[in-house]
Parts: structure tokens; sequence; C-alpha cells
């Protein structure tokens, strides 16, 4: 705790009091005194843990790091990825869009004339 310079006057002052204004003037001087006190324990701790502060990776023990602090990693590097992606179908040899476009077109179509047929048949 902090030694003050300043005797606060009792709680139970009250106005009226023979020493009303000392009272007064002793709780304005100890709000300057804290002010001040204040002010140079503000500037004791600004800029504390600065840019020289610095933590190894192995420090981190919980919380999620920010994209830009996680390193670009070889695919052998993240667990199962490679087991995962063995599997997956090559680059390039996928249907492009029109083909798609034009197979669902097809299907559709295929799917419209058999309904037309089966209306223009007629029955037995």
């Amino acid at each position: 705790m902090a030694d003050w310079a300043v005797t606060l006057p009792p709680e139970t002052a009250a106005v009226g009091d023979p020493d009303h204004v000392d009272h007064h003037n002793a709780i304005v001087k100890g709000i300057k005194e804290a002010r001040n006190f204040l002010d140079t324990l503000e500037a004791a701790v600004t800029g504390k843990a600065d840019g020289g502060h610095k933590h190894s990776a192995a420090d981190i023990t919980s919380g999620t790091l920010a994209e830009a602090r996680v390193p670009d990693l070889a695919i052998a590097k993240v667990t199962g990825l490679k087991s995962a992606l063995d599997g997956k179908q090559e680059s390039g040899s996928y249907a492009t869009t029109a083909q798609l476009n034009a197979k669902a077109d097809a299907s559709a179509l295929s799917a419209l004339e058999a309904r037309v047929e089966a209306l223009e048949t007629p029955e037995a």
C-alpha cells in the first residue's frame, strides 16, 4: 500500500463542523495526491511487454493462433492429409460446366420424351 502524505478527515465529518473547510481542503489534496500517484504508476507500466518481449512457440498452451502466425506446411506435416488425398480424383479430369449442363439437358429431354410417348401410345 502506498504511503500517503495527506491525512483524510474522519468519515463522520459534516457540514457545519468547525473544521469543515479544513476537511474539504484535505479531501481535495487527497484526490490530487491519488491522481499524481496513478499518473506515476501509469507512466511506469506504459511500454512494458514491448517489441523486445518475446516467447517461444513452446510457451503456447491455449488459444488459437492467427492465420498469419501459422507457417506454410508440407503435406506430410499435416496428420492424415496425405492419406485423405491419395484416393481423390486427379485435377483436370472433372467434367466441365458445359458437359454437366448438356448431360442435365439430355436427361431432362429424355424424361420428357418418355412422358410424351406414354401419352401418345394408344391404350389397347
